[in-house]
């Protein structure tokens, strides 16, 4: 019982100890950002002076310590992956670490140990000294005197130091970099730079105002906590330094596992991405990997893995209401997955937020079955449209690039025309220079052949192919026009009930002796079923005996 009692106890206190902490970084809070506009002073001068001691007089050690923690980490990272031959990676394992947390904790530390114990040992000693009684007789709050200018400095100045550690951090392990791991000064820094988001950075920053208003309330509250005598002094400065590294690292703890938390909730967890993109293989543009898509209680696609690789043409395969179609239109965002991942450029679209996937739009171009051209705008300004949505060329730039798309399909001249005025396959060829406004990395198609007569066709099937071979891009079509495939693929990949059944060359899935295959490419018709209960049954006996 006492036990308990003694626990509850010291829970009340810790909590009467945080309302405490958080009353003074209130009242601090008020007198510099709401009080100034009500005609009382800010403490400017008194601010700038506080922040000169902090900031300034902490370069040195905070420079030293930091330095050699980058070092410490580029020798740790190195350790370890060199193991796998990835040396390449210890600029990026250096900068994170040093961005995300190491340089806002190891700041927050070296500045405890100089500024909160500072904080604590000044206002301790006039209490002791009853400054402070002089300062409430002459009608001075000490927070607004005392409190605000250190308040006003650390969330300054923390954020400042923080940068600078970073940038020491990643300078410590340039040196190792340059020394054992191959790299110049201006590649590792280059690779650095390329490692780190904004949101890293921002993060880091957000922490360290944190961390400032935390050590600065503790420091100043243990200060004003200050009994009678020298050696309470020392007491106070003692706690303060052992609180307030506790509670940065708590405060750390909270920030981070918020981060998490909102960075899952909103599809922008990046560990997890940069994890992934260095496991995935560098040639592989887009990596399906247990991929599932619902409507409503019913599922459509049953746990799809598959890559494409860079440059190359993937035709997707696969008879009427095989989910070939549901596939493609996962691919470009237009439907969200129930589960699994889809990486694209080294994002899981997956689970990226909307303002992400229209950025990767920007870099793709899709080409729709019926070719979705605007009625209401000429072919020219069909094509010009994400031109004028997305940069800000002059409209004679944009004139110049639209007459170049609609040439390399064979368009040109037809710029003025509407929609309406085109055939079948003249659609789909400006529905294809729509596509290749953006000069995108990766091409979709959507049946492109449908609805057309051979000798059209065969023209779109070229243009595919010519397509290709100038620009370089990664192709992905759906299909189920044998002809069409066979001639434009590098790969297939055959869908059938929502299940990749084979995947492949053209070379293997012509030899292919799966029974599926062989049904689709022998254009050998289903059974009759005349009955849904056949239809179950006929199922029911497949999954039994699968291959049989």
């Amino acid at each position: 019982m006492e036990l308990t009692t003694q626990i509850g106890e010291s829970v009340i206190d810790g909590l009467a100890y945080l309302g405490a902490l958080t009353s003074l970084g209130g009242h601090a809070a008020y007198f510099t950002f709401v009080a100034p506009f009500q005609g009382k002073p800010l403490r400017l001068q008194r601010a700038i002076s506080q922040a000169m001691q902090t900031g300034v007089g902490a370069l040195p050690i905070l420079s030293l310590i930091t330095f050699f923690i980058g070092l410490i980490l580029a020798l740790q990272s190195a350790y370890e992956l060199r193991k796998f031959g990835a040396l390449n990676f210890v600029a990026s394992a250096v900068a994170i670490s040093m961005t995300r947390e190491l340089g806002p904790l190891i700041t927050a530390i070296v500045v405890i140990g100089r500024s909160g114990s500072a904080f604590a040992a000044e206002i301790g000693t006039m209490k002791v000294t009853e400054e402070i009684d002089a300062l409430q007789t002459m009608a001075i709050d000490p927070i607004h005197f005392l409190v605000t200018p250190k308040f006003l400095a650390m969330i300054v100045m923390l954020p400042c130091l923080t940068i600078w550690a970073n940038s020491m951090g990643i300078l410590g392990g340039a040196l190792f970099g340059v020394a054992q791991a191959d790299f110049t000064w201006v590649r590792y820094i280059q690779s650095s730079l390329d490692a780190l988001f904004l949101r890293d950075i921002v993060t880091g920053l957000i922490k360290s105002v944190m961390f400032g208003i935390t050590i600065t309330a503790v420091g100043c509250h243990e200060g004003l906590s200050t009994g009678a005598g020298a050696e309470q002094v020392g007491r106070s400065t003692t706690r303060a330094v052992v609180v307030s590294i506790f509670l940065v690292i708590l405060v750390d703890l909270v920030f981070t596992t918020l981060f998490f938390f909102m960075s899952e909730r909103y599809g922008c967890e990046i560990a997890v991405e940069r994890i992934d993109n260095v496991a995935t293989q560098p040639e592989a543009m887009i990596s399906l990997r247990n991929l599932r898509v619902s409507y409503g209680d019913r599922e459509i696609l049953h746990g799809i893995n598959f890559d494409v690789l860079r440059g190359e043409t993937m035709v997707i395969l696969g008879g009427s209401g095989s989910g070939k179609s549901t596939l493609l239109r996962t691919l470009v965002g237009l439907e969200r997955p129930s589960s699994g991942e889809i990486w694209l450029k080294g994002k899981n679209i997956a689970a990226i937020s909307s303002v992400e996937m229209d950025d990767i739009r920007k870099k793709i171009g899709m080409s729709f079955q019926g070719g979705a051209l605007f009625g209401s705008m000429t072919v020219g300004e069909n094509v010009a449209l994400p031109l004028r949505e997305h940069t800000k060329l002059e409209d004679s730039t944009i004139e110049i690039i639209l007459r170049l798309k609609l040439d390399q399909v064979g368009l040109s001249g037809f710029e003025n025309y509407m929609p309406a005025q085109l055939s079948g396959g003249m659609k789909k060829r400006a529905a294809v220079a729509r596509a290749l406004a953006m000069d995108p990395e990766i091409l979709f198609f959507d049946e492109p052949s449908a609805g057309l007569d051979p000798i059209i066709a065969a023209g779109v099937d070229q243009l595919i192919l010519e397509l290709k071979q100038a620009f370089h891009m990664t192709v992905i079509v759906v299909t189920h026009e044998l002809a069409s495939a066979f001639l434009i693929a590098d790969r297939m990949v055959l869908i059938d009930k929502g299940n990749v059944v084979a995947i492949g060359s053209k070379e293997e899935m012509r030899s292919s002796t799966h029974p599926r295959v062989r049904q689709f490419l022998d254009r050998i018709p289903e059974p009759a079923v005349s009955e849904e209960l056949d239809y179950l049954q006929m199922l029911t006996e497949e999954h039994r005996h699968p291959g049989r």
